[in-house]
């Protein structure tokens, strides 16, 4: 690996997740999932059992179109950021830091436009 240095600043603002839509979001990627796992004719039980681990990326590039606007961008994120996360584990294991900042600055975008 090449050297580097990392660096981690702190602005002084403050940020919760309480006096956030965060649970809103985690709702519509449940919905997106459940709706998901109808359109497919997947087994599914209660809502708040929807877990987006469950369906599989082929089943929603299938039926993403079928989805609201919002449940479609929460689960792109949900899906495109469980391969950012492998793809940036084997950047960092093999040395290659500009492949793992590329995917730290892709996963910030997707987790503000989606």
């Amino acid at each position: 690996m090449k050297p580097y240095k990392i660096a981690v600043f702190f602005c002084g603002m403050e940020h919760s997740l309480a006096g956030s839509k965060y649970n809103m979001r985690v709702d519509e990627l449940r919905a997106g999932v459940y709706a998901l796992q109808a359109f497919a004719g997947m087994d599914y039980g209660k809502f708040y059992e929807a877990n987006a681990r469950d369906v599989v990326f082929e089943i929603f590039e299938t039926y993403k179109e079928r989805l609201p606007a919002p449940w479609r961008r929460r689960c792109e994120h949900w899906y495109t950021e469980f391969k950012r996360v492998e793809a940036s584990a084997e950047a960092w294991r093999r040395g290659d830091i500009e492949e793992y900042g590329r995917l730290s600055f892709e996963s910030g975008w997707s987790s503000i436009h989606n």
